[in-house]
């Protein structure tokens, strides 16, 4: 070491203090050399500029070798264990337990540093620099705050040391000085006034440079070392990081899906990707018109189309945005065995005054006004009394099997024997793949998917207490229109076992994520409940023609084309299809987007607030950290993303874990507070919250980084 004409000024705002003035200084022989003066001579200032700690100064200074510092702060990790700390240096076990030895420090090797004495912390970090084989050791105040048992520990360990190393000790213990050292220098004033050799030594030949290459597996076990020893940390980082990937991933999500795909799941919730008919506005019947202006020559088929199988069939087979339908019969709309809207007492006689009495249906009704009047009918002269006429005489039907059509609005739930829901049955594609919150896909003809809607209700039910429970239970379909006696066992069509061809037993096996606010909606293939009914009611399939023919379509298209497409392919004349709910509704009522975005903004915002905070509050840490491990021969930057990376991927590996779960917990809550899907599960969005996780954590530390190289 060979200090030249070096100058150091403090600039106060009163007055420059100049605190070392041409100060010359070589120490190139081995011993114990101190450097003594009183406070203020200039000894911390001086120690700061051989450190490295401080460069504003004059003069040329030189260094030469591998140089260690045994600083009154101690520059340890506290977090690591004593022989860690050591081992960092050395690889050597055998010579690491030896020196323990020497120190009295054996029994506390696998103590961690925070939990040591002064003593034991100065001893500890005076053998991890001996250990690292220097070629000059410089020590401030080396035996301060010790006790004389220690203190005289450490100065034989620095006088054995000194044998073969120049050792250089600032000091105000002249004692000691007198004691141990081989040449003492005093400084004063800013300048070393006196420099005296006690005893000859042999000048120190540097030994041949050494550059450090630790391999992988040392940077691994120090790594493991720091994690293991500080859980708490590594848990607040993978906490912090796992936030910050969850909330890109819910900005992501909600920017690329919500206005979409969470758009296309509420249409499921008003209505909108259901294809209903109306009639034709010229044609559309009105309530106060009469029979006279009608022409009752001719069968009056209402302002309605009529559908058979082979309509639906076609829709089916042609329009690819169809995924699946209902058709069926509605006596509130028709009166079947006339073919004409319903119609009151008075209005049926004037039909049957001017209507062919050779055709069917007005022979049908005549019996049936005969009924009326036999009932009662003239005794209390019942005006505008609507009529309902029996179903006989319709080819549909094998041998007159039912009095009524089966009306599928009427359609209920028969659940564990205790509990009714009057619901809708459609009939789905095959191929099509509900979004599920809960279960499978259907893959066999006894397997049903319930939307959330009629989860909800069954959940009512104290059998069940959960969403998860009702996947696999089983559910009798009943057809809810009344049932002759002459046809079934017996008048009670609920009460199973006398009845049981009256049922279709199925088993949950999905809830969809979504709600129906106009219909309870259930869900088997396609032509399983056709079949049922067709059976069940003894119908001829090639006569049957539905009264109502109703489509969904895929949410994501669009319903006015769909429903062009659909009333092309059906030749419709009379009536037309429209969306059930209207585009602006679904607007106005849908949960804005924007708020979900902007609260996973500030969600973002908040776990980078919290990650660059924290990073604050461990800079200090962090800084002297950073050191060690450089002396170590490590390189910090290496050791400190490698950690964040541990960090990342533990948070990648709790998201494959939760992320799905959560996401469908969330919507449960979601669906439960009548709001549409907030979330969906996506390994693309997951991937760019990952990335760009990485990104921000890279930006962050490298700032840090930055900060504390430049503040050195």
């Amino acid at each position: 070491m060979r200090l030249d004409n070096i100058n150091k000024t403090y600039h106060n705002k009163l007055n420059d203090v100049h605190v070392l003035k041409d100060l010359n200084f070589t120490l190139n022989t081995v011993g114990l050399t101190f450097i003594i003066g009183k406070s203020g001579s200039g000894k911390t200032t001086l120690l700061n500029i051989l450190a490295g700690r401080d460069h504003d100064y004059t003069g040329t200074m030189i260094l030469e070798g591998n140089v260690e510092y045994v600083e009154q702060e101690y520059n340890l990790m506290e977090s690591l264990s004593v022989f860690d700390n050591l081992f960092m240096l050395c690889k050597d076990k055998e010579m690491i337990d030896l020196k323990l030895k020497q120190f009295g420090l054996f029994e506390h090797k696998d103590k961690k540093v925070k939990k040591l004495s002064t003593g034991q912390k100065k001893r500890v970090q005076v053998l991890k620099c001996l250990l690292s084989q220097p070629d000059l050791l410089i020590c401030d105040e080396p035996t301060a705050a010790l006790d004389a048992a220690n203190s005289k520990l450490v100065m034989e360990a620095l006088k054995e040391a000194g044998k073969n190393i120049p050792v250089l000790i600032v000091s105000h213990d002249k004692a000691l000085c007198n004691q141990y050292a081989s040449r003492i220098c005093k400084l004063e004033n800013g300048y070393i006034s006196e420099d005296k050799i006690i005893s000859e030594q042999k000048e120190y030949h540097l030994k041949q440079s050494r550059k450090i290459n630790r391999p992988v597996k040392e940077y691994l076990y120090l790594i493991k070392k720091m994690i293991i020893s500080r859980p708490g940390d590594s848990l607040i980082k993978a906490v912090i990081m796992s936030l910050l990937i969850f909330s890109l991933y819910a900005g992501i999500n909600f920017f690329s899906s919500v206005s979409g795909k969470s758009d296309a799941k509420y249409k499921w919730t008003t209505g909108e990707n259901l294809l209903i008919t109306i009639g034709n506005e010229e044609n559309k019947s009105d309530e106060n018109k009469t029979a006279e202006s009608y022409q009752v020559v001719e069968p009056i088929y209402s302002t309605y189309d009529f559908y058979t199988k082979q309509d639906v069939q076609n829709v089916l087979n042609e329009v690819d945005e169809v995924i699946g339908y209902r058709a069926g019969w509605d006596t509130g709309i028709y009166d079947w065995s006339i073919y004409l809207p319903m119609y009151t007492y008075d209005e049926a006689k004037k039909v049957l005054e001017t209507a062919d009495p050779k055709r069917p249906s007005t022979q049908k009704l005549a019996a049936s006004i005969e009924l009326f009047e036999s009932e009662g009918g003239p005794e209390h002269e019942i005006r505008n009394e609507k009529i309902f006429v029996y179903f006989y005489g319709y080819n549909g039907f094998k041998d007159c099997a039912g009095y009524y059509p089966n009306d599928l609005i009427g359609t209920s739930i028969y659940f564990n024997n205790l509990f009714y829901l009057d619901m809708v049955v459609y009939q789905m594609k095959n191929d099509y793949q509900f979004s599920l919150l809960y279960g499978n896909q259907m893959k066999s003809d006894d397997e049903i998917i319930i939307s959330l809607t009629v989860a909800d209700e069954l959940l009512s039910n104290e059998s069940v207490s959960s969403y998860e429970d009702l996947i696999g239970k089983e559910l009798d379909l009943v057809d809810g229109s009344w049932h002759p006696y002459e046809y079934f066992k017996t008048q009670d069509p609920l009460k199973k076992g006398n009845n049981e061809e009256s049922y279709f037993s199925c088993k949950i096996v999905g809830i969809t994520d979504y709600k129906n606010n106009y219909e309870n909606q259930v869900y088997l293939r396609n032509g399983v409940y056709d079949k049922w009914i067709e059976e069940n009611y003894q119908m001829n399939p090639k006569y049957l023609e539905y009264q109502y023919a109703y489509y969904l379509i895929d949410p994501e298209s669009n319903s006015d084309e769909i429903s062009s497409k659909i009333d092309e392919i059906s030749a419709s004349t009379d009536s037309h299809y429209v969306s059930y709910a209207s585009n602006e509704k679904s607007s106005q009522e849908y949960n804005n987007p924007i708020l979900y975005w902007g609260i996973s903004m500030i969600m973002i915002i908040l776990v980078i607030m919290v990650m660059i905070g924290y990073e604050i509050l461990s800079n200090r840490r962090l800084k002297k950290e950073g050191q060690i491990i450089k002396e170590a021969g490590y390189k910090a930057k290496r050791i400190t993303f490698m950690i964040e990376g541990i960090s990342i991927i533990t948070g990648v590996i709790v998201w494959l874990i939760l992320l799905q779960p959560l996401i469908e917990k969330i919507n449960e809550i979601a669906f439960r507070y009548e709001y549409s899907e907030i979330l969906t599960f996506n390994l693309s969005d997951f991937g760019i919250s990952i990335i760009l996780a990485i990104i921000i954590m890279l930006l962050i530390k490298g700032i840090s980084y930055e900060i504390r190289i430049r503040r050195n």
